[in-house]
């Protein structure tokens, strides 16, 4: 995770519907290894909270008020390192879309039902995706430990702060 083995991966959500919002909060709470650590309604407040939190994971859903989740995904690609889920029933369901998301940024497009019909499977394409991303990440640089500073190079453009019960925080 990172380079860090026993670290847990944090997730930040971005959805505008609170509905999903709790249902994501609860199933990324019961899967193993994994803490929410932001949840956000709007692209520009997740934004913040990504560039401030430093997360492992993204939840993005596409259409929000203000910047939709293309958008977004254009403005995450500076941060290669963290796994951007995008949540949506059409790019899950359509090639072309996905492949298009996956260009701009996206690690993985799954859709919000495969979450409740089948919540196992969701989570290990999930895993998987984070686990790609950090062997690839892994290939491209390691990740430097110096006291209680992380630093994950190009992860979020700055080093992240340690803290030894949430992980890594923001500077």
């Amino acid at each position: 995770m990172n380079g860090i083995s026993d670290q847990i991966r944090r997730a930040v959500i971005i959805d505008d519907s609170r509905t999903s919002q709790m249902i994501l909060e609860g199933a990324i709470h019961s899967w193993p290894g994994f803490r929410v650590v932001g949840v956000a309604t709007d692209a520009s407040s997740g934004l913040e909270m990504v560039r401030s939190l430093c997360p492992d994971l993204v939840t993005i859903h596409l259409s929000m008020p203000y910047i939709e989740g293309g958008s977004l995904l254009t403005k995450l690609a500076a941060m290669p390192r963290i796994c951007k889920l995008v949540l949506s029933e059409q790019a899950a369901n359509n090639v072309f879309m996905s492949r298009k998301l996956e260009a701009l940024g996206a690690t993985l497009c799954l859709s919000k039902r495969e979450l409740g019909d089948h919540p196992q499977a969701f989570l290990k394409k999930v895993v998987k995706a984070c686990e790609d991303l950090d062997s690839a990440s892994a290939s491209r640089g390691s990740v430097e430990i110096t006291s209680d500073i992380v630093k994950r190079p190009g992860a979020c453009g700055s080093a992240c702060k340690k803290d030894p019960v949430m992980g890594v925080i923001g500077v």
